[in-house]
């Protein structure tokens, strides 16, 4: 489940004020609205982000997150009809890695018999009774859940993450929520789109009034 935060302009309601004398000048008002309203959705949607709950931000910065996980798309060109002038901010619904939420490696429990483990090589190994066993700890939206089947490493990977062997041997890397699916539990998304519709009719008021009076 992704989400879009759109910010667009009601024609029917501009219907009484378009004529051939005033559309240049409602277009440019229309325009600029737009543009200033996804300025601020833009910052209120890296604010939500950066509000420090929402994941661990030393292990996912937010210039990356926004450049993997956010899509811009801005269509208020000069020569872009007035009903077809729009600026979206789309959220990805691609689950985000478990190791984000402020993974840590905890121990777990001790076993209590010998167990023998695939390795990804292919290579059985028997792991001794009264070993100790560790897990994951993550932290999504303030809670704390302990992963007592999954392990933190890096696997030759530069960045550690948290994984999951099966019976088989096949290790699996763990995820958890997307930042669309973290939006919408915080309800930021209807709340940033309700601040975009209200933020574009005050610009519309203002404009409208500035480009008719150039006129």
């Amino acid at each position: 489940m992704s989400f879009d935060i759109k910010v667009t302009a009601n024609v029917d309601d501009l219907g009484v004020l378009l004529n051939s004398i005033n559309e240049k000048a409602i277009k440019s008002a229309v325009r600029k609205s737009i543009l200033r309203t996804f300025t601020g959705i833009r910052a209120a949607m890296l604010k939500e982000i950066n509000a420090g709950e929402f994941y661990d931000r030393s292990k996912l910065p937010t210039a990356r997150a926004k450049a993997k996980y956010f899509r811009e798309t801005v269509n208020a060109g000069q020569t872009t009809p007035i009903d077809e002038m729009y600026a979206s901010f789309k959220v990805s619904s691609e689950r985000l890695n478990l190791i984000y939420f402020f993974a840590e490696r905890v121990p777990t429990t001790k076993l209590k018999e010998n167990i023998k483990v695939k390795l990804k090589n292919g290579a059985w190994v028997t792991l001794k009774a009264g070993r100790q066993m560790y897990g994951a700890r993550t932290k999504v939206l303030g809670k704390i859940k302990t992963h007592e089947g999954d392990f933190i490493g890096n696997l030759g990977k530069k960045n550690a993450q948290v994984y999951r062997r099966k019976e088989n041997g096949k290790i699996y890397t763990q995820t958890g929520p997307s930042l669309a699916v973290l939006f919408a539990q915080t309800n930021a998304a209807s709340r940033i789109q309700k601040e975009a519709d209200e933020r574009m009719q005050r610009e519309l008021e203002t404009n409208i009034d500035y480009y008719l009076a150039k006129i």
